[in-house]
């Protein structure tokens, strides 16, 4: 949860930058994207524990069957959020008192990331299949660099840089969505 948080830290960081409307539209997002991180972590939690206690009892192939239907699950959540998140935005961000001048770049930002939840879904499933097993080292280092590599990449992308054009707080959705990609790369590797 701290590295999920991190990604929402590092994403203020350099939003505030851009003003107050841009910072008052992540602030309402924040919410949102705790509530899919808190999903994501308790289902791997579940995942961890049940993959634990079925190697523990040295039945591999019930760990196999518990570790795949997992991945399966991550990805219906990452669609359904998808799915979810895009039909109740607007009401969302209504509940969550987003002004006119807020409406628009919070809607564009979430977006974004319900079209990459299910790249959040995944890597916290693959990790927790990795703890599981035994492993907690890897995959913290995994989402480590996945965090490193949003810190390069969001000011890039929300300010531009030689041939990248400022993308203001899309472009913080979007480093955050290829910084989780590339975590899910390496943890799935």
């Amino acid at each position: 949860m701290l590295i999920h948080s991190g990604f929402s830290l590092i994403d203020t960081y350099y939003v505030a930058r851009l003003g107050a409307e841009p910072m008052a539209a992540l602030t309402l997002c924040i919410t949102v994207l705790i509530l899919i991180s808190s999903v994501a972590s308790s289902t791997g939690t579940g995942l961890t524990s049940l993959i634990g206690r079925t190697l523990g009892s040295g039945d591999v192939k019930s760990a196999d069957n518990v570790a795949w239907h997992g991945l399966v699950m991550s990805i219906v959540c990452g669609v359904l959020t998808l799915i979810i998140g895009n039909s109740t935005c607007n009401e969302l961000l209504l509940l969550f008192g987003s002004t006119p001048e807020t409406f628009k770049l919070s809607k564009d930002y979430l977006h974004i990331v319900f079209w990459g939840s299910t790249f959040l879904f995944i890597p916290v499933c693959m990790s927790s299949i990795i703890q599981g097993e035994g492993n907690i080292l890897f995959p913290m280092l995994a989402s480590l660099v996945g965090m490193g590599i949003n810190v390069v990449l969001d000011p890039v992308l929300i300010f531009g840089f030689g041939p990248i054009r400022p993308l203001g707080l899309n472009g913080a959705a979007i480093a955050t969505v290829l910084s989780q990609v590339i975590s899910g790369v390496l943890i799935g590797a």
